[in-house]
């Protein structure tokens, strides 16, 4: 009886210690718990930042493009070197591969990506004709003087030429004496055409009278005014040391001093002639069959 009662007794003590033990326990967790909430609630925030940033951090190794820029060390390092997989030299494809990290560069040097919107194209400027200062009668006539001996020697170009006589020479105005009233009475437009032509003419009469001469000069000027706005200067064409007595008849346009008839041996007027050579071609008060037969002269008188 009585080691019954005891081991009863033993076993209730044990249950209670078991009893507080466990309430200890519990109590322990709990305020481990409570002591460490701080670093519980760290460990959560962490957690869900990482979960948050990962796929952005993914995203963006993703997206920036693989290098491909290959260097001579590289290419020298792997020279009679195959990939296993391909068969290939790989010192040939990584010389593919720099030509077409260089090929790139270039590209983006060459075609830069425009901040703002592109320029339009510049126009091509285009070589204007040349001013010539004739504000004397002695200035003309030097410049008309050089422009033919370049011409005897081939050192002037067409255009240069007919640049310089529509400078010296007054073409209007020599229109105006041989073609007379009908000149006056032709539309601005069609005297345009036709002062056009006619520079043209003389430009081509000079080329081809002059274009085959060994030895060209001119004599000193001598300057004789009519008056305040005409005046004629005496000089002489030496052709191969053969003299010919020259005059122009010059008269002010303006600031500037041409020429409108030119006298050869002081008796065969330039005005005169073409007078005559015109004469069949003003018809009916028009200068339109002029223009016409001055354009077929000019297409025939370097061909001949």
């Amino acid at each position: 009886m009585n080691y019954l009662l005891t081991d009863k007794l033993d076993f209730k003590f044990f249950l209670g210690e078991l009893m507080v033990t466990q309430e200890d326990l519990k109590n322990k967790i709990k305020k481990l718990i409570m002591d460490n909430k701080i670093l519980l609630i760290t460990s959560v925030l962490l957690v869900i930042s990482i979960l948050f940033y990962l796929p952005n951090l993914v995203n963006n190794e993703e997206s920036e493009p693989l290098s491909i820029e290959v260097t001579e060390q590289e290419i020298q390092s792997t020279e009679n070197v195959k990939d296993p997989e391909t068969d290939k030299d790989i010192t040939q494809e990584l010389k593919e591969k720099k030509i077409i990290s260089e090929k790139k560069k270039s590209d983006q040097i060459t075609n830069p990506i425009p901040k703002n919107k592109p320029l339009p194209p510049k126009k091509l400027k285009t070589k204007k004709d040349t001013i010539y200062n004739v504000s004397s009668p002695t200035e003309t006539l030097m410049l008309l003087h050089s422009t033919l001996q370049k011409i005897s020697k081939s050192k002037i170009t067409y255009q240069e030429a007919e640049n310089i006589i529509s400078q010296t020479y007054d073409a209007e105005k020599m229109l105006e004496l041989i073609v007379g009233e009908t000149f006056k009475k032709t539309e601005n437009k069609t005297k345009v055409i036709l002062k056009k032509v006619f520079e043209e003419f003389i430009t081509k009469n000079y080329i081809r009278r002059f274009n085959s001469i060994e030895s060209l000069e001119f004599g000193e000027f001598k300057v004789n005014e009519i008056s305040k706005i005409f005046k004629m200067v005496e000089t002489k064409l030496i052709i191969n040391n053969e003299k010919f007595p020259l005059t122009y008849l010059l008269n002010k346009k303006k600031k500037s001093w041409r020429v409108f008839d030119v006298l050869i041996d002081n008796s065969i007027s330039e005005i005169a002639t073409k007078k005559s050579e015109f004469r069949n071609f003003i018809n009916k008060g028009r200068v339109e069959p002029l223009i016409e037969a001055l354009r077929k002269k000019n297409s025939k008188l370097l061909n001949n």
